[in-house]
């Protein structure tokens, strides 16, 4: 055997051996990337396939339900139309039970409960401050022997005088009261009040 082959010999087993020491050292971390990687993937996947997709799907499938049902019910629209111009027949609205007034009773008592919330508020809004205003334009009046004044839907006050209306002072928050309300919580504190559609004339003088 010669040198040459004897040197190729040894460099094959030198690098054989160089080999599986360095796969020996580094098996960890190649495995440990292999589990980080595999954490960081599984997770994915499955919301992936198994939640984004089957929500997809679902929704899918309830579009085309909806829709066929739409049509089904339109189909049968059609035909009932159809078939009451051929009997020369109108269509009867009290069908199937139906309450044409059921709409208008849902948006009476929606009305009813802003009317509640506004009033609330303006009982609320009257003893945290209106009265109090209120009560310091009359105080102010009273010493200028003046027993009325009218308040504007902004707020804003004016006294009668012989060239004409001047402004007397301002009401913050009044724009928001029901006029109704707020009348009966003057009268209880012995104002009287009364709605003149622009203008709420407020006298203390019977």
């Amino acid at each position: 055997m010669s040198i040459e082959k004897i040197r190729k010999t040894g460099c094959l087993i030198l690098i054989g051996v160089f080999g599986m020491v360095v796969i020996q050292l580094a098996a960890p971390v190649i495995l440990g990337i292999l589990v980080q990687g595999a954490a960081l993937v599984v997770p994915l996947a499955v919301y992936h396939f198994f939640v984004k997709e089957k929500w997809r799907v679902k929704l899918v499938r309830e579009n085309e339900n909806a829709y066929g049902n739409r049509k089904a019910d339109h189909k049968v629209s059609h035909e009932s139309k159809q078939k009451s111009k051929e009997t020369g027949q109108k269509e009867n609205l009290f069908d199937d039970n139906r309450n044409p007034f059921g709409e208008y009773g849902d948006l009476e008592a929606e009305m009813s409960e802003e009317d509640m919330v506004k009033d609330d508020w303006t009982a609320a809004w009257y003893e945290e401050q209106g009265k109090d205003k209120i009560l310091e334009i009359v105080m102010k009046l009273m010493k200028r022997e003046i027993g009325e004044f009218w308040i504007r839907k902004d707020g804003i006050c004016n006294i009668r005088t012989g060239k004409g209306y001047r402004r007397t002072g301002t009401i913050p928050g009044f724009f928001e009261t029901d006029k109704k309300r707020l009348i009966q919580l003057l009268e209880d504190d012995g104002i009287v009040a009364a709605d003149q559609g622009k203008y709420l004339h407020v006298t203390w003088v019977r």
